[in-house]
């Protein structure tokens, strides 16, 4: 495009003029000027006011999204909660009804089990009645041979006059029931209602002596007869209720039956002898014997058991 002349208005082309009366135009342009003032005033105002309101509304609708939000967060939360519950509760029933499936099961097999278990009683009370039977035999034949025990007897009085129990002698009668093999002794010329047993005998040294000898008696019948007795005897000092001063004759003769013994009929047979006295054997019967004394909490005489520090 060709350059404008100097003459010419830079931006419509059109002739500058060069006198222009503005007198006229002042009042107009003013008025124009104030009029669009007002008007875009008005706009403005319009405006803030249309964003007032539209911040109004989004503050409102800001409040309304979050109660909406949180009524479905509740609600989501009361499902999950009625759901699990459901679910929950449905296992419960599904436990209950696999448990009772199981009892159905055992309850079809019990009749199947009562029976067998009716077979087995009947097979037991078979071998009971046979058992017994047996029994009864073996009893009335062991009550026909009373050979052992009498021999029982013998030897059991044998044990309480070597002894030297008091008021025991040769000519007393032992008695021992087949049912019970408790002994008795009975004393000739007296009354039968004084009977030596062991309910009867109220000295505590007598009566530890008297069932003494019944378990040496015991012991000297099983090697006699063969029979499978242990071959060890523990006795624990019949004479604690007996002075061995006072009755000295009482606890030697104890002591030398029980040395008699080991040296010929009880030879393979391991006594244990515990006492307040140590009486030593006669040297002629040549036992080998182990003494060991024991006072509490003393280390020269430990006791049986190191870690039992008590009387």
């Amino acid at each position: 495009m060709p350059d404008p002349s100097d003459e010419r208005c830079y931006v419509c082309g059109q002739p500058e003029l060069d006198e222009v009366d503005n007198s006229a135009d002042d009042a107009l342009v003013q008025r124009d000027i104030k009029s669009r003032t007002e008007e875009l005033r008005d706009i403005i105002q319009r405006h803030d006011a249309s964003l007032a309101r539209l911040r109004r509304d989004k503050e409102a609708l800001e409040l309304e999204r979050h109660r909406v939000e949180r009524q479905r967060n509740e609600a989501s939360q009361r499902l999950d909660s009625a759901y699990l519950s459901s679910i929950l509760t449905k296992e419960r029933e599904r436990s209950a009804l696999l448990q009772q499936a199981d009892s159905v099961e055992a309850m079809a097999r019990f009749p199947q089990m009562l029976e067998t278990q009716r077979r087995r009683v009947n097979e037991i009370q078979a071998q009971e009645i046979s058992l017994r039977a047996q029994l009864r035999e073996a009893r009335e034949a062991a009550e026909k041979d009373a050979t052992n025990l009498n021999s029982l007897k013998d030897l059991f009085l044998d044990c309480l006059v070597r002894s030297e129990v008091p008021g025991i002698s040769r000519g007393d009668v032992v008695d021992i029931s087949p049912q019970t093999f408790l002994p008795e002794l009975h004393s000739p010329g007296v009354a039968d209602t004084t009977v030596a047993s062991f309910a009867t005998l109220s000295s505590g040294g007598k009566k530890t002596l008297f069932k003494c000898c019944f378990a040496v008696a015991i012991h000297r019948l099983a090697v006699q007869v063969g029979a499978p007795l242990p071959e060890m005897l523990i006795i624990d000092s019949p004479m604690k209720n007996i002075s061995e001063r006072e009755n000295r004759e009482q606890f030697k003769g104890f002591y030398n039956l029980i040395y008699e013994l080991k040296a010929d009929e009880l030879k393979n047979t391991q006594f244990i002898l515990i006492d307040k006295e140590y009486t030593p054997p006669p040297r002629e019967l040549k036992l080998r014997v182990q003494n060991r004394h024991m006072k509490p909490n003393d280390p020269q005489y430990p006791a049986l058991i190191p870690y039992y520090h008590g009387n």
